[in-house]
């Protein structure tokens, strides 16, 4: 048997013979149809590599596409924002409006 975990479209994007954080805990043998054809199928890509392990490593709740990218955004807008200071460096106007809708979300969904 495999653990298997699906991507977005519902496709098996990874295999590992024990269970993974962040995955489902689906098992599907060897022989089954699906995992035979993700086998079959052209090796993923570097780029399709780093993403199921920047989904499965950056994020703080692994296994969520969107969810890490929030989580991603967060740290370098605030590292940013943070060196823009440090240069006393004004922000641009788009920048500044950005800064004030993420304040705002910040401010209706804080960390619990």
């Amino acid at each position: 048997m495999l653990y298997v975990h699906r991507g977005l479209d519902g496709k098996i994007d990874g295999t590992a013979e024990s269970p993974q954080i962040g995955w489902s805990g689906e098992e599907l043998a060897e022989s089954d149809p699906e995992v035979q054809a993700f086998f079959a199928g052209p090796p993923p890509t570097y780029r399709q590599l780093r993403a199921t392990a920047y989904r499965d490593n950056l994020g703080k709740q692994p296994g969520d596409y969107i969810i890490t990218l929030g989580d991603v955004l967060d740290v370098v807008i605030a590292q940013v924002e943070t060196m823009r200071q440090a240069l006393t460096a004004p922000a641009t106007p788009d920048f500044q409006a950005m800064l004030a809708k993420i304040q705002t979300i910040k401010q209706e969904f804080p960390p619990t």
